[in-house]
């Protein structure tokens, strides 16, 4: 089967059709450079991105968050917004409103 990160339009190639398309991540057997079975591989979910070549999805970091699915790149993560906290990785929102008498920044 073709490896993760590829995907093989045919079966029995020697070497892979090309690689997964960003915003995708394409495991074992992927057929597709945008594969959306969930088991060759899927979009990007939210609260993540991935890379062109991505075996699995990548956790938005500490500090921000995203509700967007097919994420390709960091950047598309935004950043834990004035007066709210991003306590964790890969979160789809932040975490919560800052405690009362406290000072939450911008991607905290």
């Amino acid at each position: 089967p073709c490896t993760g990160g590829y995907y093989c339009d045919s079966p029995q190639l020697s070497e892979p059709t090309g690689g997964c398309s960003e915003g995708y991540y394409c495991t074992l057997g992927a057929y597709s450079s945008t594969p959306t079975d969930g088991i060759t591989g899927n979009v990007c979910p939210p609260g993540s991105y991935c890379p062109a070549n991505s075996t699995e999805p990548v956790s938005c970091p500490l500090g921000t968050f995203s509700n967007a699915s097919g994420n390709s790149d960091v950047s598309d993560c935004q950043i834990c917004s004035l007066g709210n906290f991003c306590g964790d990785n890969g979160l789809t929102e932040p975490s919560g409103k800052c405690s009362a008498g406290y000072f939450c920044p911008e991607g905290q």
